[in-house]
């Protein structure tokens, strides 16, 4: 990518009698070809837009609730004046460090006028698809002005990009991963320090960038820098003098970048890392998560030819599909690999490729299954700060763009090269639609669910809620705080909750110790989620009535509510025998608790 355009070997230009209809028919091209995205992210997430109020993706519903509760926070901040970085209306009484979770301000704020006017799940919705066309269509742009000839080519690489499985399979949930729009904008930006007459200023764009793009997602951001610095070298080994005549001016630009982005990010920074709620990293649970190496040759479950992962032997999870590409397409690009190794550009993606695909193999390499004992690249930095809250899987997502650059340049080739003609193009058109055809989406997998209940919508909670108080939902687990965090977001976060889905602390001194999900367990939370997991009713003693009036009193708890969830049958004798006889109030039982609590 260092070169961009000046690596291919060849671009064409139109004559001056050509230019005008030449033009034309390239921005009707262009017009076409964000339709044709737009419409595809429509199509990835059909099942949702059916019926917005009662639906939710069903393979990761943990966290699409939680981005219904980020969108819903950025909103709230706006209108309140309050601090976007942290959040006081979950978690109660500690609140969650916005920062340290995944907040998404650079797309959560800009969309706050449709949560506030269309409500949070349209919001949601819609981020999905603004990652998904979005992606594609920066790429479209990088590929079709600096790449590559052909439209048509730019045109294919591009809807790879953005609808490759990998994305796909992130937009289960993970609109911050699946939108990497500003990767291809960033690299751009990174390779013009090489030519710029004006380092300065390309510093000083070069800085905004990778700003906003922190507030999208730093896990993005880190693949960015890991990218630039492999072009960097790779450029450097095969273009010496070019490279240390660009040296100095590409340093200023870079040391002007990097000096405003610090400047800028200097204390949200400071606010992850030590302000309120901050951990020292991910849970030990997210770097379990890696990607087999055979996943590489099979297709993803939301693919055409794809089958259920579960069916397969592949170690994954429905939202972190980030390697399942198929036999042909890894042929065709090891194929363009060889026949076009002295391509500049294609050995900086191929080198691109190899190092994010061996990362993403996680500490050991395993192969459909096996373990074969041998350490991958990963082990090396596994426990590197910063690089240890890296989702092993994850480093596998910047493999599809690396690809997507040999795509466009072995298609520009066999659309432009005038040698190649009649079968022998055919041959190679359809090699490309025997590899890219079985990778094409399914509608990702939606469910109805429960809406929220009437107790919330119509606001009956406020009477039992004073300042700082609480509602506590049983059970208290990552899913029932779910469900009460997205009930409070169906209302503008307004009913403030206990616990929640979120990262936090743990119960740790050590400032090292990874995060938990949700709120360090107490000894009501672990009586009631494991009453609720297993379906078993324990027997209740007074120690568990005096443990409940003490969790519910650092709970600021101002009523605990049970509504539809999971074994609720069970739940609710353990509940009348710990706190008395209940009300049926608005859809939920209710415990009124502030005598019990205040008293």
């Amino acid at each position: 990518m260092a070169t961009l355009a000046s690596s291919v070997d060849a671009r064409t230009e139109s004559t001056d009698g050509q230019v005008d209809s030449g033009a034309r028919r390239r921005r009707l091209y262009d017009l076409g070809a964000v339709l044709v995205y737009v419409l595809g992210a429509f199509y990835v997430t059909s099942r949702l837009w059916l019926d917005l109020d009662k639906r939710i993706q069903a393979s990761n519903e943990q966290d699409h609730g939680f981005f219904q509760f980020v969108l819903t926070n950025a909103a709230r901040s706006l209108v309140h004046l309050e601090n976007p970085l942290f959040s006081s209306q979950v978690n109660v009484p500690d609140g969650v460090n916005m920062m340290a979770n995944t907040s998404i301000l650079g797309l959560a704020i800009p969309l706050a006028p449709v949560t506030l006017l269309f409500g949070v799940n349209v919001s949601y919705a819609l981020l999905v698809v603004i990652a998904l066309s979005g992606t594609a269509i920066a790429w479209y742009w990088l590929f079709s002005r600096h790449l590559v000839t052909s439209r048509a080519a730019a045109f294919v690489a591009a809807l790879f990009c953005g609808f490759a499985p990998a994305f796909v399979s992130q937009a289960n949930g993970h609109p911050n991963i699946a939108g990497q729009f500003m990767v291809p904008i960033i690299l751009y930006w990174v390779a013009k320090l090489r030519t710029t007459e004006r380092p300065v200023r390309t510093g000083l764009v070069l800085g905004l960038l990778i700003t906003y793009q922190a507030f999208i997602n730093e896990e993005v951001l880190l693949f960015i820098a890991i990218c630039g610095l492999i072009m960097t070298l790779v450029y450097g080994v095969s273009h010496r003098a070019e490279f240390r005549a660009a040296f100095k001016r590409a340093a200023t630009g870079l040391g002007v970048a990097a000096g405003l982005a610090f400047a800028l990010l200097a204390y949200p920074l400071w606010f992850q890392f030590f302000g309120p709620q901050h951990y020292g990293a991910v849970p030990a649970l997210s770097v379990t998560y890696y990607s087999d190496l055979g996943s590489y040759f099979a297709y993803a479950s939301e693919s055409l030819a794809g089958a259920p992962f579960r069916d397969r032997g592949l170690h994954a999870h429905p939202a972190e599909e980030n390697a399942y590409f198929g036999w042909p397409l890894i042929l065709l690009c090891l194929a363009t690999l060889v026949l076009l190794w002295r391509n500049t550009l294609v050995r900086i993606a191929a080198a691109v490729a190899l190092v994010f695909g061996s990362l993403s193999l996680g500490p050991v390499i395993k192969i459909y299954g096996y373990n074969t004992g041998l350490h991958s690249p990963f082990s090396l930095i596994n426990e590197i700060p910063v690089l240890e809250s890296v989702v092993p899987v994850r480093f596998a997502v910047m493999v599809t763009p690396a690809l997507a650059v040999l795509l466009a340049i072995a298609l520009d080739k066999v659309i432009t090269a005038p040698r190649l003609a009649g079968t022998p193009r055919l041959l190679w058109y359809a090699g490309f639609a025997a590899a890219l055809l079985p990778i094409m989406p399914t509608p990702l997998p939606a469910r109805e669910v429960p809406p929220a209940p009437a107790f919330v919508t119509q606001g009956l909670w406020k009477q039992y809620v004073g300042p700082g108080d609480s509602i506590v939902t049983v059970p208290l687990g990552n899913i029932g705080n779910l469900e009460a965090q997205r009930w409070s977001a169906q209302v503008d976060l307004d009913m403030p909750v206990a616990g929640g889905y979120f990262l936090g602390p743990a119960q740790s001194d050590d400032p090292r110790a990874r995060a938990l999900y949700g709120q360090p367990s107490r000894p009501t939370s672990d009586l009631l989620n494991t009453a609720s997991m297993t379906g078993k009713a324990p027997v209740i003693t007074d120690q568990n009535r005096r443990d409940a009036v003490t969790d519910l009193k650092h709970w600021h708890a101002g009523a605990v509510i049970l509504g539809p969830v999971k074994n609720k049958d069970i739940l609710l004798p353990i509940m009348r025998e710990l706190l008395g006889e209940p009300r049926f109030i608005g859809g939920v039982w209710v415990w009124d608790v502030r005598s019990m609590v205040k008293g």
